[in-house]
């Protein structure tokens, strides 16, 4: 009996029925979070998730512009939101990957951490018809590679209208 439902179960397509991950907007941004996150805190230009044991937060931000930004002034974007990291936070390190250009959508990774805070963080700048949408996740106590596995579900689930 349990093989006959299974084989109705798989012919009518119930053998698939991982949930769907949750889906966040912000400005055009459609993002998707990794499962459980919920909304924690919302304003015109910034959402609050946070993951089902409490434990990270990711902090989804827009700006927009009122001109095309230029490669460069994208370049300088990211060099100052490093230089806030680094102020606010003395004695974390952090790692940032190079700013690019994918036919005019500008992006920039960077990561770090601070050991005696035992913190982890990961942002993802995104420029976009002059709109800039940041990703930002951080943990307190969390695994470093759970952590890069929710930081990556938010920066590749992330499309634009």
């Amino acid at each position: 009996m349990k093989r006959v439902l299974i084989s109705i179960a798989a012919a009518v397509g119930f053998t698939s029925c991982a949930p769907t991950p949750p889906h966040f907007t912000i400005g055009t941004a459609d993002i998707a979070a990794p499962a459980g996150w919920t909304e924690q805190k919302r304003a015109d230009d910034r959402l609050t998730l946070r993951a089902p044991d409490g434990r990270q937060q990711a902090t989804l931000s827009v700006m927009r512009f009122g001109a095309d930004p230029s490669f460069d002034d994208f370049k300088r974007l990211c060099q100052l939101r490093l230089d806030a990291e680094k102020r606010d936070s003395p004695d974390c390190f952090i790692q940032s990957e190079p700013a690019f250009d994918l036919k005019g959508k500008f992006g920039m990774f960077y990561s770090g951490g601070d050991k005696k805070a035992g913190r982890v963080f990961s942002g993802y700048l995104s420029l976009d018809r002059r709109e800039l949408v940041v990703i930002y996740v951080e943990g307190l106590g969390v695994d470093p590679k759970q952590h890069l596995g929710a930081f990556q579900t938010f920066a590749k689930g992330i499309t634009r209208k």
